[in-house]
């Protein structure tokens, strides 16, 4: 397992899968299916319409949104899709957390956080970690579904999901934050490391 630094010093569980991932030909959509994550109803995405939430439907959809909005803030959430049956059904039981039809969603908010605080070269070099860049965002689906690694960490009082994935010899981490109000399970930062004996998490 990996070591990691006082951050998440307050582990309730791990719970680990070992799975290969082909990512030469991967796209993030492949992630989207009954037991992975659920595509939104044309009602759900009529409901949306005005409104904060973005439906990305592609990866093209997410690349336009994220270099749209990647010199200025806003209240958008882009949305991936809904939790699916395996990954809810897992979740719950190791944490007792039921996140069935939460969605899966990036704000930009959070998506400028991560590359203000992980997507500069110099300063990643100097935390033994690798610059975040904007195609890194389409692995969250995949991440999500297919880790390797998932953590409960209890902070601010708020429950913390920490998904661990290894990808072409990197090691991605995505924080997620659950929000009941929302019925969101959102990502909170993310960043990235080559892979080593042992990897030590970053601070956000």
């Amino acid at each position: 397992m990996y070591k990691t630094k006082p951050y998440f010093n307050n582990l309730n569980t791990i719970f680990q899968i070992m799975e290969n991932v082909d990512i030469s030909s991967y796209n993030f959509m492949k992630e989207i299916d009954n037991n992975k994550l659920f595509k939104y109803s044309i009602n759900e995405k009529n409901n949306f319409k005005n409104g904060r939430v973005i439906i990305i439907n592609t990866s093209k959809d997410l690349l336009l949104n994220l270099n749209k909005y990647k010199k200025y803030s806003t209240n958008k959430k882009l949305y991936f899709g809904k939790i699916g049956k395996i990954i809810s059904k897992k979740i719950k039981e190791l944490f007792g957390i039921d996140l069935s039809n939460y969605n899966l969603c990036l704000s930009i908010d959070a998506f400028l956080h991560v590359i203000k605080k992980h997507g500069d070269l110099i300063s990643e070099i100097k935390r033994g970690q690798i610059a975040v860049d904007i195609e890194d965002f389409e692995l969250i689906p995949l991440i999500v579904t297919k880790h390797d690694t998932i953590i409960l960490s209890s902070k601010e009082l708020k429950n913390n999901i920490i998904f661990i994935k290894e990808i072409n010899k990197l090691v991605y981490y995505l924080i997620t934050v659950v929000s009941k109000r929302r019925h969101n399970l959102e990502v909170k930062t993310m960043y990235k490391a080559k892979k080593r004996n042992s990897a030590t998490a970053s601070d956000e």
